[in-house]
């Protein structure tokens, strides 16, 4: 964020119950972490991702079921979430990063191993948008942006793990295509 603090959200606490609690720490200072507010629902394994403005935290899991809800905060008002939309399909442990315009969640688990690729416009509020598909269907994939690319790497297909690689054009939508392993 561009007050240099990490915020984190939801989760399981105590074990197995899911948490709606978000903590914040400075980047730039040692030290624990502080309540920064609370997800609209309580859930775990979601994913997130921000621009300078917002951060947005989307699916999870809420048992015994998969979250489609997508909350937003903003970083200079520390205080409660608020619902921003949905994603085109319910899971959890979905990869996800952005850019300064678009967020995007990648794969998943609920009830399936997914592949499906979502996208919002992180300034309006709404529903996600079908980005398009991943090269596999896995979960427990790991996001990353650069301004301009989306790269995922890595999941779980069950018994097995991937190496795979894929990448987007952020600013562009449309399948994955395999970024190497």
């Amino acid at each position: 964020s561009p007050s240099g603090r990490a915020i984190f959200g939801g989760g399981f606490y105590p074990a197995p119950s899911q948490t709606n609690v978000m903590q914040y720490l400075n980047l730039n200072t040692l030290g624990s972490c502080f309540d920064y507010g609370d997800l609209t629902t309580a859930r775990a394994t979601t994913g997130a991702c921000s621009n300078s403005t917002r951060i947005l935290i989307g699916g999870g899991y809420i048992a015994p079921a998969r979250s489609n809800i997508i909350d937003y905060s903003q970083f200079a008002a520390q205080s409660m979430s608020v619902d921003f939309g949905d994603l085109t399909v319910a899971r959890s442990n979905t990869g996800s990063g952005g850019s300064s315009t678009r967020g995007i969640w990648t794969n998943g688990y609920g009830p399936a191993f997914s592949n499906v690729i979502d996208y919002v416009t992180i300034a309006n509020t709404g529903n996600a948008t079908d980005f398009g598909d991943a090269t596999v269907s896995v979960y427990d994939k790991f996001g990353f942006a650069s301004p301009t690319r989306f790269i995922s790497a890595g999941g779980d297909l069950g018994p097995a793990k991937t190496n795979v690689i894929d990448y987007v054009t952020i600013d562009t939508t449309g399948n994955a295509t395999d970024f190497g392993d």
